[in-house]
């Protein structure tokens, strides 16, 4: 991008540099949209064809500024004078190359003195210069600015400012480059920037002003020029004559032209926002021109246009595609091969008033279907702060162009847009700030601040002295920008940058090879000296830190040493402060290595250069005792993730005797095994292993390294019968060794076994494959290892290895045993890779001479359960390899005998493994009665029930859960899903059955809950009818015999039917329940007034028998309360209640005598009373309940009488009390009181409280002796009285408001005007006025009207499937009268009007039969006029007719008439 002083464009607006400036410096800039419009959009180009080799960086107003953070450079602002720059000066990087390197005096003095003037310029112009520092620190410096210094004094020469005027407009090719001035000529300079020839003026006959727009095409061969006066002229730039002219085409200032692919089809734009296209061409040898207008000012005035050019690629045949924007309107037009507007996208209400910025360039996009890349045309437009993304797709003779999902959003708008690469955008906004752009991540990579450069937008040329400084903006290769981050020492950064280079992760990429395997190459070379530099800056500078920290601390302790005036106390204190301080500086400088070597390490790593790693740099670090700890200790995550798997041998000792040191020997074999044995020195490795028991990494070693397999084995073997005759025989024989053994022998143990079980299965261990010429020799040699008859140590029994690992762990070696018999090639017989293989018949019985026939002359014996194993084991593999192994049946019987009689405390265990012999296929092998007899015996139920299953006898299983008392619950679901799931045979269902009843008092005593509901869901059809001969009277009739349990069965089969519902319940026969009521008023009193409560539908008569013969007060009375003798219900509860009564004062007259003999002051504790006191709360609850139900249906005088009676007794009990009690006379008058008011409070309800006053206050006293008793009761009633006075108003408050507020709201919808339309929604006939009609109105809340006979006829159809409410009865008149006047043939539009006024007609004469008397005529055609649009109105929505003038809302109509 090269930006100048005085290049620009024109715009339709005339406004001068000077207003402009002034614009931009006082802040109008952002605010005005003619401004903002008239911005020139800088082209792109490359530097190579433009700078020359002595061409300097740009340099002249370079800040540099110091953070308080960091002691970095940090470049801020680039800013650019009016004048030439001078040599010698910074460059554009932070530090200053070799050839201009400044002093440190000198590059203080200059930041210091420019300080303030950067402060100003991020004030004024808001730039953000710590994102920047940040984004320049992930990304690097993406751009680089130059000055075209050669081209800059030709133009700043006064003798080219005198004969050719001020530049105006540039156009740059690969060949040329021509700068248009202000007096209409045009200076072309070639690639060496030296000016080549000057063309127009006076000798060409030209005199249209100044140039304002000009183009060269790709090849540079022709030269299209634009001029202030509409002439547009085409050059030949070898000869310098003019080919072309169009002199007719436009009579305003050019704007913009441009060439096509086709150097004879060009596109030119004046100010008006005219676009026209000329194809030039030969006539007769005359050069003329045709002209297409593309858009005219008139119609779409266009402000930017911008087309196509594919330029060095291969472009389509005859495709032309140009983009025109309008201060509103986007158009991407096709000119070839025909003219089209291929699409218009429209200006969001956010990008304001500004014009748009173009950009087109071919981007490479990948392609879903064939996941290949090709180059696409990309337009990058920009609606105000926004920049968005079009893609155009060309296609035969059309395009298609669709938007991209990226949108990069600004703080300002943006006034300038250019292409630097096909991925990376730079866009200019209004406060001269250059956003550089990735477009794939949508990421501002970068930013410059050019406001101070003094950039020049120029829209009328005047006389003013402008600016002739050229200045060149290119990216950045990567190389640069990683070589920046290190000239400022951020090397981290720049390691960081480097790797996403390599990676191809990294953003806005340049002049990098496009292939992965030439690009990872070239830039592993290049990292791999930064990495080494940074390597050795970071060891000299922290090595030099640390011997400044010892220095200090050892100064600081010698003259705390030699300190004679300083007590001993404070020396000590001194000392430690060193001490901590020393190490407080010694942790920070190991963890910046850690750091440090940390980068390198995963650096190296990520660039695949492990060797220079491991060769150079671990040199380097070798010299540095910190560094190198940091170096091993890195090492370790990273081969445990297995990102290493290769260390030297110099490397892998170190490492190795690092760990050591450190006491890891864990992490030691956790990377052995991970790593190359040819690496490792094998003596160190070994003699480490067996010092700290590492056998992971001893098998790893031997295997792989000496390709020997046995002598692991042989070690760990010794290793373990040491650790197993270390034990006593007792513990041995009694299968529990592995509780005696230690953490670290139960681990060899456990890996011993691993390891075999790998050997046999062919895989190396820990990981890998043994290869597979060797698989077969290592199974032999492993196998004749474990059978060796005699050991190597001159063991005295017989297989001394096989002996140790069924001691050891049984069932586990056999799982091992298992897992290699699954093998195919498990036979007798040799091969060629290796010697024949024991079968599996001798293993057997090896294991069956060991465990079984062997153990007679020798201590060491197996328990039952280990044996079991062993047999289980042999009977699965029996059944998996049929006709392979035969065992005698005579050995299953011994192991029968044994597991059923030895010792009970391990049942289970010996049980589970019975269980698992009989799955495993041993029941063929067992004779069937005699294996029941045995478990039976020894109370092994579950072998019992799973022979039962197998032989079909499911009843039996019954049995055998009811004996098994720690399984008996589950007798219940087996029952249930025998019985409903229906898979047995009938017989067993009906055994099932019989046994249920027949051991009925069993399951009542494991569960009544689970037996009643087994009885009620499962003994069906119908409970009364006999199952099994027994019915289910006779069911609960068997447990007669035990109260308790014929109790709990039927009060759980009665809770069970009550939760069941109705539907789905079997009937229960009545006088079962009564029979189930009299147990409980037996047995729990206490349950049967709440019993009788919830169930109503019990016989009241053989209740009540029930309930006097026991006794049962409150179910008594509750029963005649049902039975509507209410006063013989309360005559029974008032004696109750004087019963209660006395029992409650007798416990006060006890309680009260008691602490008279004892002279005791307070009651003790235990309250004897609360048991009275819970008791008569408990019995006036109830009876006010019922007083309060019977009241409802007793008279007034008998209300008040059982009222009133309750509450004498009461008060009587009170009144004699008050005499008889002394220290506990207070107690029960708060009492009493208490109960007192709870009665007059639901008294109050039934009885007028003059009635209740004066029975309070009547009596023999007077009044005063017993106003204190009395208080509470009547401040209870008053306080009742005023609450509901209280909640009576409020409710008529309520309700008065309601009412007054819905008659104010349908009165002012009464009154309310409705706005209409002035004809017929329908006819579009006058509403008002017209002669010729007189038929009502139908008005809409919407405003719209229509007259009643042209609302659309009903259906027949309709009149009789309508709403059956307005068909019946006689209040609906109009759908009877449609009914009878309707017609079965549909009537003609001419008939129409006619129909409906014989319609109406026979309505009013309906209505007038009925009504004679009282008979308005208009008021009923209102009406019926009413009800004719209702049921319009209905019949529209049931059949989803649509209303047009009615609205999709539902209305209400009002009918009026004409005025």
């Amino acid at each position: 991008m090269i930006v100048q002083s005085s290049i620009g464009t024109f715009g339709k607006q005339e406004i001068s540099v000077l207003e402009l400036l002034d614009k931009l410096s006082s802040g109008k800039f952002e605010r005005d949209a003619e401004a903002r419009g008239i911005l020139q959009q800088p082209g792109s180009f490359s530097l190579d064809d433009i700078l020359g080799e002595n061409d300097e960086d740009i340099n002249d107003e370079l800040i540099l500024m110091h953070t308080s953070q960091q002691e970095k450079q940090q470049e801020y602002l680039i800013s650019l004078s009016n004048t030439p720059s001078t040599p010698n000066k910074p460059t554009f990087d932070r530090i200053p190359s070799e050839r201009s390197s400044p002093t440190n005096e000198q590059r203080r003095s200059r930041s210091n003195s420019r300080l303030s003037l950067v402060s100003l310029a991020s004030r004024k112009t808001g730039f953000d210069t710590e994102a920047t520092h940040k984004r320049r620190q992930k990304y690097g410096p993406v751009v680089k600015g130059h000055i075209v210094r050669r081209l800059s004094q030709v133009l700043a020469s006064s003798t080219t400012r005198n004969t050719s005027g001020l530049p105006a407009v540039m156009a740059i090719c690969p060949a040329y480059m021509a700068i248009g001035t202000t007096r209409g000529l045009i200076l072309l300079f070639d690639v060496q920037h030296a000016l080549r020839m000057t063309l127009g003026g006076s000798d060409s006959g030209l005199s249209a002003g100044a140039v304002t727009a000009a183009d060269l095409s790709y090849d540079g061969s022709r030269l299209l020029v634009g001029y202030e006066r509409g002439l547009v002229v085409r050059w030949e730039t070898s000869t310098g004559r003019i080919l072309n002219k169009i002199t007719d085409a436009h009579s305003s200032p050019i704007l913009h032209v441009t060439f096509t692919d086709d150097r004879r089809l060009i596109v030119s734009h004046e100010a008006k926002g005219t676009v026209h296209m000329h194809n030039f061409k030969r006539v007769m040898g005359l050069r003329t021109s045709d002209r297409t207008c593309v858009v005219h000012a008139d119609r779409k005035a266009v402000s930017t246009m911008k087309v196509l050019k594919y330029n060095s690629h291969s472009s389509p045949a005859n495709f032309v595609l140009m983009a025109a924007s309008s201060l509103s309107d986007l158009h991407i037009i096709l000119l070839c091969p025909e003219l089209k507007v291929v699409r218009t996208l429209r200006s969001p209400n956010t990008a304001g008033a500004s014009l748009s910025c173009l950009a087109w360039n071919l981007v490479p996009i990948s392609s879903k279907e064939n996941n290949t890349t090709i180059m696409q045309p990309v337009l990058a437009m920009t609606w105000g702060s926004s920049i968005v993304f079009i893609k155009a797709t060309p296609k035969m003779s059309d395009c298609t162009v669709s938007p991209l999902k990226r949108q990069y959003d600004s703080d300002v708008p943006i006034v300038a847009i250019s292409w630097m690469s096909d991925h990376v955008v730079m866009a200019l906004d209004t406060n001269e700030h250059a956003h550089i752009i990735d477009i794939q991540s949508n990421t501002l990579v970068d930013m410059l601040d050019l406001s101070r450069s003094e950039l020049v937008f120029n829209t009328r040329f005047t006389k003013e002295k402008l600016g002739s400084n050229l200045m060149a903006l290119d990216d950045k290769s990567w190389k640069e920008r990683v070589t920046s981050l290190v000239k400022q020492g951020m090397y981290v950064k720049a390691i960081t940058l480097g790797l996403s280079f390599y990676n191809g992760t990294a953003l806005a990429t340049h002049n990098m090879p496009q292939n992965a395997a030439k690009r990872r190459t070239v830039v592993k070379d290049f990292m791999i000296n930064i990495i080494d530099t940074y390597v050795d800056l970071s060891l000299a500078s922290n090595s030099l830190l640390e011997e400044k920290t010892i220095f200090d601390v050892d100064k600081n302790t010698t003259e705390n040493q030699n300190g004679e005036t300083k007590e001993l106390f404070a020396d000590i204190a001194s000392e430690q402060e060193v001490s901590g301080n020393r190490q407080q500086s010694l942790r920070e400088i190991d963890s910046r290595f850690k750091d440090i070597v940390n980068l390198v390490i995963n650096s190296f790593l990520e660039i695949d250069a492990e060797d220079f790693l491991f060769t150079v740099i671990f040199d380097k670090l070798t010299l540095h005792q910190v560094a190198i700890s940091a170096f091993f200790d890195a090492l370790s995550p990273l081969i445990l993730e297995e990102k290493i798997s290769y260390l030297p041998p110099t490397v892998m000792k170190a490492f190795v005797e690092h760990l050591k040191n450190r006491n890891r020997p864990d992490i030691v074999e956790e990377c052995v095994i991970r790593m190359d044995v040819t690496t490792m020195d094998l003596h160190q490795m070994v003699s480490l292993c067996w010092e700290y028991k590492l056998f992971d990494a001893m098998i790893y070693i031997y295997n792989q390294g000496m390709n020997d397999y046995i002598t692991p084995l042989r070690e760990m073997m010794q290793l373990l019968q040491a650790s197993i005759r270390a034990r006593s025989a007792d513990v041995i024989a009694g299968g529990s060794l592995q509780e005696f053994l230690n953490d670290q022998e139960r681990e060899l143990g456990y890996k011993l076994l691993l390891y075999i079980s790998f050997c046999l299965a062919g895989r190396a261990f820990p990981r890998g494959d043994i290869p597979r010429d060797r698989v077969r020799r290592v199974r032999w040699e492993v196998y004749r290892f474990v059978l060796m008859q005699h050991g190597e140590q001159g063991e005295s029994s017989s297989y001394p290895y096989l002996r140790s690992l069924l001691y050891f762990d049984t069932k586990e070696f056999l799982n091992v045993l298992s897992i290699a018999f699954d093998e195919n090639d498990l036979h007798a017989q040799s091969t060629d890779t290796g010697p024949a293989l024991p079968s599996r018949q001798v293993v057997v019985e090896t294991l069956l001479f060991v465990m079984v026939k062997d153990n007679k002359g020798h201590r060491m014996l197996f328990s039952p359960e280990q044996v079991c194993h062993l047999f289980t084991f042999i009977a699965r593999q029996v059944s998996k390899h049929d006709n392979v192994i035969s065992v005698d049946r005579a050995l299953f019987d011994q192991v029968l005998r044994r597991l059923t009689t030895t010792d009970l405390g391990k049942k289970d265990e010996q049980e589970q493994a019975l269980l698992g012999l009989l799955d495993a296929g041993g029941m063929e092998q067992f004779d069937t009665e005699k294996l029941l007899a045995t478990c039976e015996q020894a109370g092994f139920y579950m072998v019992c029930e799973r022979v039962y299953a197998i032989q079909g006898r499911y009843s039996d299983i019954v049995f055998c859960y009811l004996r098994d008392k720690f399984r008996n619950h589950l007798v219940f679901p087996y029952i249930h899903r025998c019985l409903v799931q229906q898979r047995i045979p009938p017989s067993e269902i009906q055994k099932i059955k019989q046994a249920t009843i027949d051991h009925l008092q069993d399951f009542v005593r494991i569960s009544p809950q689970d037996t009643a509901k087994l009885i009620l869901k499962c003994f069906r059809p119908q409970l009364s009818i006999v199952v099994a001969n027994v019915n289910f009277r006779q069911l609960a009739d068997r447990l007669s015999a035990n109260p308790d349990l014929h109790y709990e069965f039927l009060k759980h089969v009665f809770k069970q039917r009550d939760s069941i519902p109705d539907d789905k319940v079997d009937e229960i026969p009545s006088d079962l329940e009564m029979k189930y009521l009299g147990v409980m008023c037996r047995n729990h009193p206490t349950h049967v007034y709440t019993y009788l409560r919830q169930h109503d539908g019990l016989n009241c008569e053989q209740c009540l028998v029930l309930t006097k013969r026991y006794k049962l007060t409150d179910a008594t009375a509750w029963l005649l309360e049902k039975m509507e003798k209410f006063l013989e219900a309360f005559a029974l509860m008032r004696a109750a209640l004087i019963k209660q009564l006395g029992s409650y004062n007798q416990a006060f007259e006890n309680l009260e005598n008691h602490m008279l003999e004892n002279k005791l002051t307070s009651p003790p504790s235990p309250d004897s009373r609360e048991t009275h006191i819970k008791s008569f709360k408990k019995f006036l609850s109830i009876l006010i309940d019922m007083m309060e139900r019977c009241s409802d249906k007793m008279s007034e005088a008998e209300r008040r009488n059982i009222w009133c009676q309750t509450l004498e007794a009461l008060m009587e009990s009170q009144q004699l009390m008050k005499t008889k009690l002394q220290r506990t006379a207070n107690d029960y008058a708060i009492l009493m009181n208490m109960h007192m008011k709870e009665l007059v409070r639901h008294m109050a309800v039934f009885v007028d409280p003059p009635a209740i006053l004066h029975l309070i206050m009547s009596g023999d006293n007077t009044w005063t002796d017993r106003f204190d008793d009395i208080r509470d009761l009547v401040i209870g009633m008053l306080e009742t009285y005023n609450y509901e006075r209280t909640q009576l108003q409020a409710t008529n408050f309520i309700v008065q408001n309601d009412v007054f507020s819905l008659m104010e709201d349908r009165q002012r919808a009464i009154r309310h005007a409705y706005s209409s339309t002035q004809r017929c929604d329908v006819t579009h006939q006058v509403l008002c006025g017209n002669s010729n009609t007189n038929d009502d109105i139908v008005m809409l809340r919407s405003g719209h009207c229509m007259f009643l006979n042209s609302l659309p006829r009903i259906p027949r159809r309709f009149q009789r499937q309508s709403n059956p409410s307005i068909a019946s009865g006689n209040t609906n008149h109009l759908q009877n009268a449609l009914t009878e006047s309707s017609d079965s043939a549909k009537p003609t539009s001419e008939e129409y009007y006619e129909d409906h006024e014989s319609y109406l007609r026979v309505l009013m004469d309906t209505q007038k039969e009925e009504y004679e008397e009282n008979f308005d005529p208009q008021r009923m055609k209102h009406d019926l006029a009413l009800e004719r649009f209702k049921l319009w109105e209905q019949h529209t929505r049931s059949s989803k007719i649509s209303k047009p003038y009615v609205g999709s809302q539902r209305r209400q109509a009002i009918a009026s008439r004409p005025s």
